[in-house]
């Protein structure tokens, strides 16, 4: 005895001495720094040293109730021989582990336990705790459960923070579980959910924790004293609608009970100092370019569900689209995702996927023992909508206006409108990204999101108050000044700057655009939009999407339609098609072109004139070209449009070929060259030495070609240019072969075409030679004739 405290004596081996009572292991008289729940493995194997540990044995002793990947334990035993020799804990294959250190009892300790063989295995003592037991594992969550393990390792509050149905409480439940054997005076769970009346929290907690108030004027103080020495994990669920009683609560506690650890579920966060804040993520959902789905965890708990529900469900190559369009969909939200599969006997795949815009409805069959707010899907979102007051949920549904993501400016003009106090705004968007309500996209400049489900209950809401229409148009009109903008800037702007800036607004460009093209009323806006965002959907790569959406604005030009709006949708008409239908390119092109002499805008005139002066070249007007393409030059050459310039001077390269002026080519393709240089535009520079290459081979400098073919090629490697980085090694092999380099030529071809074939156009190289005798006088392997077509095969 030491001062009425009991002294533990604890077991010793080596340098060590493990003190099981207090949870601790020491070298010397210093701590080892190790887990709580490596030091509880170990005390296990321990006080089992006679005999062999079976890892049931200890999932069951460290983890009850608890279903926990073996990795687990294998991390803590390599913690544990790391911090104490490898020798100290041996596995036994097929077996376990036995603690093989030699082993000093503490004063009393039988040396040699030996239970007899009839006994059974002791039953591990029943937790400390009123936590529920788990029906069904948590699926997809491994990795959320082990960092929030670790942030309650080492901050005494973490609120768990996500949206309505994101499954805060089932991974706090499972947490509590795993926690259990670290608290010794238990694991409790206070569910606020019930509650309505923020005075009854406080008296609420005290009945769980069987602290006695008796009318007591100061509960908390009670409530502290009843655990003052305790050292427990609280576990504060559903705080969201009594967030300011439940804060001033917790924040109490923590600072009069210093063995307390408390974990709390909110859709809005506590804002108490102490508070480490971990935002839940939906579940994880297969990206685009993924092959295998099942390990994500937004399928794998779809899949699982779905097999509760209908025992024929597999997921095959065939579904796999469906099932990940569905998981998609419904933004990995475990809720939704479990009452969705609820629905596939009725549905089937098929039918639940063609009914998800319907899902508020569809989505209806909760499990019974659920909190009714969870009973169907719209329960779950209107409780979260009931909880802000009425000038938040003004904002709320006109958010609804946004698809995909949008910028705080954007929300700032459409949610508020000219008139609106952006402080307000801002202030309003704040709190809904507090109440997980509205996410947050990280980056230099944060973008914002809300929740498909949760934008289809704000386009209800949004509905009902009439306002639908006017958040639409404001919309609408905020994206075309936007991309008014955007338009005039692409001169200026490097392209992945530009792109970077302007590519995640796609989804609002598409959605304007299907609103406006909707209506002849709204005329003016698609024409406008089409003709500002064109650009975008050309960078991006999307030109087929983006015709269908500039030919049916198109459409809808007539004699009300300003002139300048109308002359620059046509123009980026005709660029959308210039490659593919030229003499409707063309038709369009010089529509654009007399509506700007007509008005004379000079600038525009001779941007129109760059792209129209290519397609004529390639209609084979050589003449008609080079007199748009030197007009074109002109009006460019003392402007800042120096994109536009760079095209003039191309297309006016591909036009000396075309009339077989090699010469005058390269000094076209030079020009356009040192444009791209004095820009630092590294994809042009690319280009134009693919160009110049072509123009040397042409006028028999095999050696200069090479020069220029390898330059460009290692360009396009640095630049990521993978479209273009398959012609470069194309036309660079011509030239190796032409300049009896055969083994740089194989070296180029290895790798270019993951299908496994490469297509050589090598028809260049029968200006010297034909193709059999090049094939027969250097004799490559594996390049075959078929159908006058030559093949690398791999």
């Amino acid at each position: 005895m030491n001062g009425g405290e009991v002294v533990e004596q604890g077991y010793r081996f080596g340098a060590f001495r493990l003190l099981p009572m207090r949870r601790r292991l020491l070298r010397g008289d210093d701590p080892v720094q190790l887990s709580p729940r490596a030091i509880s493995i170990l005390t296990t194997l321990v006080e089992r040293h006679d005999r062999i540990v079976t890892k049931d044995e200890i999932f069951a002793e460290i983890w009850p109730g608890t279903f926990v990947e073996e990795n687990n334990l294998t991390v803590h035993v390599s913690a544990l021989r790391k911090a104490l020799g490898a020798d100290t804990i041996t596995t036994i294959p097929g077996r376990g582990y036995k603690f093989t250190a030699e082993l000093i009892l503490p004063e009393g300790a039988l040396a040699e336990p030996a239970p007899a063989p009839y006994e059974t295995e002791p039953v591990p003592a029943k937790p400390e705790t009123n936590l529920p037991q788990r029906l069904a594992a948590v699926i997809g969550r491994d990795a959320e459960l082990a960092e929030l393990e670790e942030r309650l390792g080492g901050h005494r509050l973490v609120t768990l923070a996500g949206p309505s149905g994101i499954g805060k409480t089932r991974l706090a439940i499972e947490l509590g579980w795993r926690l259990a054997p670290d608290f010794p005076d238990g694991v409790w769970l206070i569910d606020l959910a019930p509650l309505t009346d923020p005075a009854v929290v406080t008296s609420t907690t005290a009945t769980v924790l069987g602290a006695a108030l008796r009318g007591a004027d100061t509960p908390v103080e009670t409530i502290a004293a009843a655990l003052a020495k305790k050292r427990l994990l609280l576990i504060f669920d559903n705080c969201e609608h009594l967030i300011g009683a439940t804060a001033e609560l917790i924040e109490a506690l923590l600072e009069r009970v210093p063995g307390l650890r408390i974990l709390a579920t909110s859709q809005e966060t506590l804002r108490i100092p102490a508070e480490q804040v971990y935002r839940l993520n939906p579940l994880a959902l297969p990206p685009a370019s993924a092959t295998e789905i099942a390990g994500f965890g937004a399928v794998a708990l779809f899949v699982a569900r779905a097999r509760a529900a209908d025992r024929r469900f597999a997921l095959d190559g065939d579904n796999d689209a469906s099932v990940v369009e569905i998981c998609r969909r419904l933004d990995g939200i475990p809720l939704a995702l479990e009452m969705a599969a609820a629905r596939l006997p009725l549905l089937g795949l098929e039918g639940l996927r063609a009914r998800l815009d319907e899902r508020l409805h569809m989505l209806s069959t909760g499990p019974r023992t659920a909190e009714w707010r969870h009973r169907t899907l719209r329960d779950t979102v209107a409780w979260s909508y009931g909880l802000l007051d009425p000038a938040d949920q003004h904002v709320f549904r006109r958010l609804a206006g946004f698809a995909g993501s949008f910028s705080l400016d954007a929300a700032i003009a459409v949610a508020g409108g000219a008139d609106a106090n952006r402080w307000e705004l801002v202030d309003a968007l704040g709190r809904l990204v507090d109440k997980s309500l509205v996410t947050v996209e990280g980056g230099e400049q944060p973008r914002y999101r809300l929740l498909e489900t949760l934008r289809l209950y704000a386009l209800e809401r949004l509905a009902v108050s009439g306002e639908s229409e006017a958040i639409a148009e404001r919309h609408a009109r905020y994206f075309t000044e936007l991309f008014d903008r955007a338009y005039e800037a692409w001169e200026t702007t490097p392209d992945a700057v530009w792109l970077g800036i302007h590519a995640p607004e796609i989804d609002n460009v598409r959605a304007a655009l299907d609103w406006a093209v909707a209506d002849q009323r709204r005329s003016e806006i698609a024409i406008g939009l089409a003709g500002a965002a064109a650009l975008l959907w050309d960078k991006l790569s999307l030109v087929a999407e983006g015709r269908r959406y500039v030919d049916r604005s198109e459409k809808l030009i007539g004699d009300e339609t300003p002139l300048a709006v109308a002359a620059r949708l046509m123009k980026q008409v005709g660029g959308l098609w210039h490659s593919t239908d030229r003499p409707r390119a063309l038709t369009l092109l010089e529509r654009s072109a007399a509506l700007y002499r007509q008005f004379d805008d000079r600038l525009n005139l001779g941007t129109t004139l760059a792209t129209l002066g290519g397609v004529l070249a390639f209609l084979g007007r050589h003449a008609d070209a080079k007199a748009a393409l030197s007009e074109a030059r002109e009006i460019l050459s003392p402007s800042n449009r120096r994109k536009s310039l760079f095209n003039v001077m191309n297309s006016l390269g591909f036009l000396a070929l075309f009339m077989n002026d090699a010469v005058g080519a390269r000094t076209h393709f030079g020009r356009a060259l040192e444009l791209a240089k004095a820009q630092n535009d590294a994809t042009r520079q690319t280009q134009i030495l693919v160009n110049l290459a072509e123009v040397e081979f042409g006028l028999g400098d095999v050696d200069r070609a090479v020069e220029l073919g390898q330059e460009a090629v290692t360009r396009l490697r640095l630049v990521g240019g993978q479209s273009y980085l398959g012609w470069g090694l194309v036309n660079l092999a011509s030239y190796l072969i032409q300049g009896n380099r055969t083994r740089n030529f194989l070296a180029c071809c290895h790798g270019v075409d993951s299908t496994g074939s490469l297509y050589f156009g090598l028809g260049r190289v029968a200006r010297w030679k034909g193709f059999r005798s090049v094939l027969a006088s250097y004799r490559i392997p594996g390049l075959a004739m078929r159908s006058g077509m030559i093949f690398w095969k791999f």
